[in-house]
């Protein structure tokens, strides 16, 4: 586990208010909920997010009564849409909350932020999200990017991770985005590394669709947790960088969108990205492969070794007539047999004959 990892994770599909198609009509989506859900359990997965359940602040429509409650106000009746800004507000209070209450001058390693909903930006990968309460007059919303810089600049971690499942349409025109209300930058830690990610390019349309689970999801967050779930994984090396996460979003995103929007202008068909640093996701074991080795007789009996890149044995044996049958990982390696006998060997996957030692 990753026990010094943090995540806030927001999934809003419910916008009773909201519209088109008519003002005030429901604008609801389908996935928010389900995709939030999925990466939740990715971030709690002792395999793959690793983060412990209780560092997790989750927040999603579910967690509201659908229908939404009628509450009387000034002698009005309105409906209580949920999630608010003063529940995304809280989130941020409660990590702030315990970084104080660790008294350590940083919390943890990583922050995770996913949100997914119907949302806005005013550039590539600096947007937010509307909120439940939202009306075409109100346009209620938490300007994510605000937030996630200020928690950044607040360095209570290392690494920082935002991943937004949203649309980057051109903000209303009579919304101001809210800025962060975070104060203060620490200047004398190095900065922290970051990967930040939204659903499309400005200014287009993130989209839903019925999935292979038979759910309907975002494309982008199922696109998203394929790569996580090892799709993204250079399996030479066994490593999930944040640098093979973007390389397969650019390319898998479109694979997953609906045939009639994969040359839709308005629909974005590759992510938006930020900041790439070097940072690994999940945990998976390196591809290894397999090779034969036989020895000449006049080893038979000796002490074979075979050692890493950095001369380090990784396997031995006694040598014999038999094949030795070993599974190695990419890259270089040498084969000794004592006392003055050595081999080098490139294993970087291709198909290989019987290695003879003579």
């Amino acid at each position: 586990m990753n026990t010094e990892d943090y995540a806030i994770v927001i999934g809003i599909n419910r916008y009773p208010r909201l519209g088109p198609p008519s003002p005030g009509e429901p604008l609801n989506l389908d996935g928010p909920v389900v995709d939030a859900t999925a990466m939740r359990d990715w971030l709690i997965d002792s395999a793959k997010g690793g983060v412990p359940e209780e560092n997790v602040a989750f927040v999603t429509s579910a967690a509201f009564p659908d229908p939404f409650e009628t509450v009387n106000v000034g002698g009005i009746q309105r409906t209580k849409a949920e999630p608010t800004v003063d529940h995304l507000r809280g989130c941020v209070e409660w990590i702030l909350e315990r970084h104080a209450q660790s008294g350590k001058i940083q919390l943890g390693r990583r922050l995770y932020v996913y949100f997914s909903g119907h949302g806005f930006c005013v550039r590539d990968c600096d947007g937010g999200v509307f909120l439940a309460n939202a009306t075409p007059d109100l346009v209620e919303h938490f300007y994510s990017s605000s937030w996630f810089e200020g928690l950044y600049n607040k360095a209570i971690f290392s690494e920082y991770v935002l991943w937004v499942d949203a649309c980057s349409s051109p903000i209303p025109m009579n919304l101001q985005p809210s800025e962060s209300t975070l104060a203060g930058q620490v200047n004398n830690l190095d900065d922290g590394r970051r990967f930040v990610a939204f659903s499309a390019k400005f200014p287009r349309k993130s989209v839903e669709r019925r999935m292979p689970d038979d759910q309907i999801r975002g494309v982008f967050s199922y696109a998203l947790l394929e790569g996580l779930n090892g799709a993204a994984l250079d399996e030479q090396t066994g490593r999930l960088t944040g640098e093979n996460l973007r390389d397969y979003l650019k390319n898998a995103l479109k694979e997953f969108l609906p045939p009639q929007d994969q040359s839709n202008p308005d629909i974005g068909d590759e992510p938006a990205f930020g900041t790439i640093d070097d940072i690994e996701f999940g945990q998976f074991a390196a591809k290894t492969f397999q090779r034969e080795i036989s020895f000449d007789p006049r080893h038979h009996g000796m002490r074979a070794r075979i050692k890493d890149g950095q001369s380090v044995v990784v396997l031995e044996t006694d040598a014999g007539a038999d094949l030795w049958v070993v599974d190695l990982m990419p890259g270089l390696h040498k084969v000794e047999v004592e006392p003055d006998t050595e081999l080098f060997l490139e294993i970087n996957g291709e198909s290989s004959d019987e290695i003879r030692i003579a």
